[in-house]
């Protein structure tokens, strides 16, 4: 699968608590509901993906030079807000 160049080889140390995950629940949860995860979606130019080795996209309706893409992280990051939201 193309990956733009990015690589999956960088360590990330998490750490807990923290503000998101801790002893303050008042806290958590003002701090997860003011993420913004609306950028799901984004257009890039055809030039640039096949500069970058991406597939190419669904049309962007309002201009057929670019495709659309869905960023997961912040797919993700919807999905888990809206987890707690259901509980």
């Amino acid at each position: 699968m193309p990956t733009g160049g990015l690589k999956f080889d960088t360590p990330t140390v998490y750490r807990t608590p923290t503000e998101y995950w801790g002893n303050n629940e008042t806290l958590s949860d003002e701090l997860w509901e003011a993420l913004d995860t609306s950028p799901i979606a984004i257009a890039l130019d055809d030039g640039w993906v096949e500069k970058h080795n991406l597939p190419k996209g669904t049309r962007f309706p309002w201009d057929h030079s670019k495709g659309m893409y869905f960023i997961k992280a912040f797919h993700q990051i919807h999905c888990l807000v809206s987890y707690f939201h259901i509980e």
